[in-house]
């Protein structure tokens, strides 16, 4: 009667399981992190636009509290009058394209960290009379990978007050962010955007429109998004 294993089918029993686990693995770490990436992305977007309500119950249109002026004092003020009293884990850790915190939006901009470690860059002023409040999240702070649409984040809160991701269209669908669009700024600039991994030659902008897939999208990174 044979008793136990030999050494050689240990070996292969081992070395099948090494080549499963390295399969494997990598995909469940993907997993994991899109779905932390998500939730935060969501739970930082949810927290500013609340922010942005309850400022808007006390001051006001919230782009009113706000200069019409491309300045580190102008963002200043802003924040810590309308948005800071509303959102109070908010605290400075670097100012302009210092990115040492992760997120960054502008020079003229101020970027801040929440308790979780998310960072929030925020940027005030205007374009052709238009105020222009623009937000980038990085949802771990200035860990890798520092892409947009992993784990970096753009928004803006148009004219009528409302946070959404930047270059919002109404009329948009899911496969035209996926192949491209030409978006129409509120100051009539057509600007080329899109989410997708490669990029063509004449389009700068080829991820930018990702925060608004994954907003269209429920805050769930879907199978064909271009991760």
């Amino acid at each position: 009667m044979k008793k136990g294993f030999t050494l050689a089918e240990v070996l292969i029993t081992l070395g099948i399981i090494g080549v499963v686990a390295a399969i494997t693995l990598p995909m469940l770490i993907q997993n994991y992190q899109k779905k932390v990436f998500s939730t935060r992305a969501k739970q930082a977007y949810s927290q500013m636009a609340q922010a942005i309500r309850m400022s808007e119950v006390e001051n006001g249109d919230i782009n009113n509290c706000s200069e019409q002026a491309f300045t580190q004092k102008s963002t200043e003020t802003f924040v810590e009058k309308c948005i800071k009293p509303y959102f109070k884990e908010l605290r400075l850790c670097s100012k302009g394209l210092d990115e040492k915190c992760g997120a960054v939006v502008s020079q003229y901009g101020l970027n801040y960290l929440t308790n979780n470690g998310t960072s929030i860059a925020i940027v005030t002023g205007d374009k052709n009379a238009h105020r222009i409040i623009h937000i980038t999240i990085d949802v771990n702070n200035s860990n890798k990978p520092n892409i947009i649409g992993k784990d970096r984040f753009i928004f803006i809160i148009n004219d009528n007050g409302q946070l959404f991701p930047a270059y919002y269209d109404k009329n948009i669908t899911r496969e035209k962010i996926k192949t491209g669009y030409t978006y129409t700024a509120p100051w009539g600039q057509k600007i080329k955007m899109a989410c997708r991994n490669t990029q063509k030659s004449s389009d700068e902008y080829n991820r930018h429109a990702c925060t608004l897939l994954l907003f269209l999208d429920g805050w769930e990174f879907k199978e064909d998004y271009p991760w």
